[in-house]
Formats: C-alpha cells, structure tokens, sequence
C-alpha cells in the first residue's frame, strides 16, 4: 500500500478545483466550496492510514442490538446482551 504526500493529493484537488471551475455548473461550485471547507480533513484521510471504521461498526451493532431488543426492561439484561454479541 502506497501512502500519498500532501503536495500529491494538494495537486490533485487543485486539479478537481480547475476542472470544476471549467464545466461552469452551478452545482459543482457547491461541492467545491464543501472541499474547500474540509481541505485540510480530506488532505489528511489520503496521508494517514487510519480511520475509525472498526468503531462505527461496533457502534452499528450495538444500534441494531438496541433496536431488536425492545422492550427489555432490565438494563442489565442488555448490556450483558451487547457485550456478549462483541465478542
């Protein structure tokens, strides 16, 4: 697995800039001004390999878990439910 540098993935969004600039849509100036907003966060998900993926799929479950679980009045009931399906 190939990690970008910052000046590569700079390039490449001021490329998306210009080509978006050129079609002239409206819409298109939206999403650049979105990209724009959260350069510095997009930058960083191609430098860095990390992500919080495996947490919001815990997060998920346990979601899941809580929604096919309504109506368990005990608490207790519930988290040991929870922590029993995350093993």
């Amino acid at each position: 697995m190939t990690q970008s540098n910052e000046r590569n993935v700079r390039s490449n969004l001021e490329q998306l800039y210009q080509a978006i600039d050129e079609s002239g849509l409206d819409e298109y100036q939206y999403m650049k001004r979105t990209f724009k907003s959260w350069e510095k966060e997009i930058i960083n998900s191609f430098i860095y390999p990390y992500t919080n993926g495996y947490l919001e799929g815990i997060n998920n479950k346990i979601k899941v878990i809580k929604r096919m679980s309504y109506g368990i009045r005990n608490f207790q009931r519930l988290r040991n439910k929870v922590l029993c399906s995350l093993i």
